[in-house]
């Protein structure tokens, strides 16, 4: 989790590719709720965000050595124009339902978020 909120160019701390404004678009209660904290040092506190993303996944009865995490990377083509995190939360809910970890119905009855479990992305320039 904390590669996907290090922000940097490619080739900078390790990163694949470069990773800008990466955030919390959607989940099970409001991105804002979800967001990792900043210290001034701008290195994201991802502890409580895995807290948060273990607490309904515990609340189920899922052990701890179970894989209960999918991590899925999505990206727009390099000439697409900059999407809204709420088109890009809606992607993300078609992917859900598309490969099977959560139908449009459940979904919507995640407390009116758009997906089960938080959805990041980061947009490069």
């Amino acid at each position: 989790m904390s590669y996907l909120f290090t922000e940097g160019l490619a080739g900078e701390r390790g990163l694949e590719s470069a990773h800008v404004d990466a955030r919390v678009l959607a989940g099970y209660q409001p991105p804002g709720g979800l967001e990792p904290q900043r210290p001034p040092d701008g290195r994201a506190d991802v502890f409580r965000l895995a807290a948060l993303l273990d607490s309904p996944v515990r609340a189920g009865g899922v052990g701890k050595d179970a894989k209960a995490t999918y991590h899925l990377a999505i990206s727009a083509a390099p000439n697409d124009r900059l999407l809204s995190d709420a088109e890009w939360a809606d992607i993300a809910e078609l992917y859900l339902d598309r490969i099977g970890l959560a139908s449009a119905a459940m979904t919507a009855r995640c407390g009116g978020s758009r997906s089960g479990t938080p959805t990041t992305t980061s947009t490069s320039s």
